[in-house]
């Protein structure tokens, strides 16, 4: 061991321990690794369909434990990876849907992300709890040292980095896949999720961090009141997001935006049969003339993402569909028919050719590519606005370094098209509506399509490019009888928090309702399911939705500085780990300083000797 370093060799073996990794009971380390597994299991019930959002305030403990006790890293990173597998493959299980294997194979991927964590966290843990002289001294000082009880604010500091890594780290895997962050666990908890107006999702998810940090104190003597700050800061971190959204200066709306929604709960079509196509239509149809004959009032009728699986435009074979002229016609005739007239609009999610390809089918020229959209239509029967996706879906709508893939892994793993990327994210049109006392106000809807909705600088561009109120068109078909709706909405909710905004969602097969500013569901889409809540049953209908839009909202504070807090987060993290590099540093000098004094000393007696 370090400190029997210059001891001579007979001495070093008479006063060395015994070999504790025979005598170790393996016991302990067993029940570790299955704690933290539990707490994966743990942070899979917070989410949809469970919804058992106090569990993620304890899901973070185990594995914050076993990093404390724990002196092996690969065991540390072993207990890191169950935690994240044991979370994923439940979390993702929904997956499953699209092929059987693909949560099996994301979920390992996923787990990597807790694993580097766990990792991090042991190596910060140990440098923040120790002295440099304790650290330097082995293990029974080690040991006295935590009997005695660790300093306050050195615990404290353990805590808060722990879930300032937790943090960062969910901050990057983000980068590459957005998907039931710790905030999600809280979609439902109105009062913590006010937080996202101020600091951004991310927020959300320190508090939650920060708390299975305060409990992890409470596993070391006298470490009740490291728990009790950690406790007061979490604390302070939810009053200040609930004070904001309170004391934020929030007009009055000036006008209510009648939004004629419509679910048509059809099945997964992207390729479609020319039969499938048309009773699409049929369907989309049938309940916006039925919907319409209802409120004639309705400012813009509303199709989800994708609903009719053609494209609009032209009849390609793209899609391995090969329908009559008169078919894309009629298609353009129900687009017609459900606009024209007197202050009437249809925005309806569409495949379509890019704009580009537009013009050159003009000249005669072979189209660019097809593009996910969003159209709106005037009362005039004519195409006024369009969004494209700007975000696409890795391997849904695009193959990743196509190009550098060889064809036999592209016809593998390509499900059947590959679209063109959206160029910017602003608002579709600028649509005027006229409130109860005749004044006009202009709505600029910012629509995201499906998955793009829960990426929070693709709304807070959006917004911030003008759109006062957000649609989110989506279609989950792919997924008719797991929780990956609900789970869609509830990561959808936090970017209306955030953005200070309220989203119309429109889906194929459920969610489709409002979410208003501070996360809560209204005006869902009532249709018969045993569901006892209405925005998750799947079925066919409409509702007109009557949004309530300010003409110009005042930005929150995440719109206007984005992701400042996750970036004070990682400076936070950067210095912690230098500071735990340079104890580290100054504990091996010190080492090889006592060595080399040593060694000096015994020179010197044996120079002494006759």
């Amino acid at each position: 061991m370090l400190f029997n370093i210059g001891k001579p060799a007979a001495e070093d073996a008479a006063s060395a321990p015994p070999n504790e990794a025979r005598v170790l009971n393996p016991w302990p380390r067993r029940i570790a690794l299955a704690a933290c597994a539990a707490g994966g299991f743990l942070y899979a019930a917070a989410l949809p369909p469970l919804n058992i959002g106090f569990a993620a305030f304890f899901a973070l403990l185990p594995v914050m434990v076993h990093t404390s006790l724990e002196r092996r890293w690969y065991m540390r990173a072993l207990g890191g990876w169950l935690w994240g597998w044991c979370w994923a493959i439940c979390a993702y299980f929904w997956l499953r849907e699209i092929e059987w294997f693909v949560p099996w194979l994301l979920a390992p991927v996923i787990a990597l992300y807790p694993m580097v964590w766990a990792v991090l966290m042991g190596y910060v843990s140990r440098s923040l709890l120790f002295p440099p002289l304790i650290e330097g001294c082995g293990m029974d000082s080690r040991r006295k040292y935590l009997e005695q009880g660790p300093r306050f604010w050195r615990l404290v500091l353990m805590g808060i980095s722990a879930a300032a890594l937790y943090t960062v780290v969910e901050y990057t895997r983000s980068r590459l896949f957005v998907w039931n962050d710790l905030a999600v666990t809280q979609y439902r908890n109105l009062a913590l999720i006010q937080l996202a107006a101020l600091i951004g999702s991310y927020g959300v998810g320190f508090c939650v961090a920060l708390v299975n940090g305060a409990l992890w104190m409470l596993f070391f003597r006298r470490g009740w009141r490291a728990a009790a700050a950690l406790f007061a800061l979490a604390a302070l971190l939810f009053f200040s997001g609930w004070c904001y959204t309170r004391w934020r200066r929030v007009p009055p709306p000036d006008a209510e935006w009648k939004v004629l929604a419509i679910q048509g709960d059809l099945s997964q079509r992207r390729h479609a049969t020319v039969s499938e196509a048309r009773e699409a239509m049929e369907v989309y149809r049938d309940l916006s003339e039925q919907g319409l004959a209802r409120h004639p009032d309705a400012d813009v009728t509303v199709w989800p993402e994708g609903a009719v699986p053609i494209l609009y435009y032209s009849n390609l074979t793209h899609y391995n569909l090969t329908l009559r002229d008169e078919d894309v016609a009629e298609y353009q005739r129900i687009v017609r028919d459900l606009s024209f007239g007197k202050e009437k609009k249809l925005l309806f999610g569409a495949l379509d050719l890019e704009e580009a390809s537009l013009a050159r089918m003009k000249k005669n020229d072979p189209p660019l590519g097809v593009t996910n959209s969003a159209l709106l239509a005037d009362e005039h029967g004519g195409i006024v606005g369009r969004y494209d996706k700007y975000h696409r879906v890795p391997f849904g709508e695009y193959i990743p370094f196509r190009r550098y893939l060889p064809e036999s892994v592209i016809r593998m793993i390509d499900m059947g098209r590959d679209l063109v990327p959206g160029q910017k994210l602003a608002p579709i049109a600028e649509l005027p509506v006229r409130n109860g006392q005749g004044r006009a106000c202009n709505v600029r809807p910012g629509v995201v399509i499906c998955y793009e909705g829960v990426f929070g600088y693709v709304t807070r561009t959006t917004v911030r490019h003008g759109a006062n109120v957000l649609v989110a068109l989506s279609n989950d078909a792919w997924y008719p009888v797991s929780s990956e709706p609900e789970q869609h909405l509830a990561n959808a909710t936090l970017r209306a928090v955030e953005c200070g905004v309220p989203m119309v969602r429109v889906g194929n097969n459920s969610g489709t309702g409002i979410v208003m500013p501070d996360g809560s569901f209204a005006q869902a889409l009532e249709v018969p399911g045993p569901e006892k809540r209405p925005e998750i049953r799947r079925g066919r209908g409409g509702r007109l939705l009557r949004v309530p839009v300010t003409e110009f909202p005042e930005h929150t504070v995440y719109l206007k500085y984005g992701y400042f807090f996750p970036i004070l987060l990682i400076a936070f993290a950067a210095l912690t780990l230098v500071y735990a590099r340079w104890q580290r540093r100054f504990v091996i000098c010190g080492l090889m300083e006592m060595h080399e004094t040593l060694e000096r000393e015994k020179s010197e007696k044996n120079e002494e000797r006759p």
